[in-house]
């Protein structure tokens, strides 16, 4: 972690990091539904890769904590979930 850099920063500098992340992920996605507009893309999915696992891992942190305030990414990584993973006769 050390060679990387991020092994460099305090527990606080990294988790200023990664909100400060969020914040751009969210000001980004703004009121769209998905990053690239009307359809989802690729960006789309990385995106739920890294935010679903920030927000449905059983572990707590300010970086959930950060990203249970967003609530337009929430809203996203919901959006994800019913249109990908959804049981097939759920709805």
């Amino acid at each position: 972690m050390r060679a990387y850099g991020m092994g460099r920063h305090t527990e606080g500098e990294i988790y200023l990091l990664g909100r400060q992340d969020l914040d751009c992920l969210s000001d980004y996605l703004g009121e769209k539904p998905w990053f690239m507009g009307e359809r989802p893309t690729t960006l789309d999915a990385s995106a739920f890769g890294v935010l679903a696992n920030i927000l449905w891992c059983p572990i707590e942190s300010p970086l959930k904590e950060h990203l249970n305030a967003l609530t337009n990414l929430t809203a996203f990584c919901e959006r994800v979930r019913e249109r990908y993973y959804a049981k097939p006769g759920a709805a």
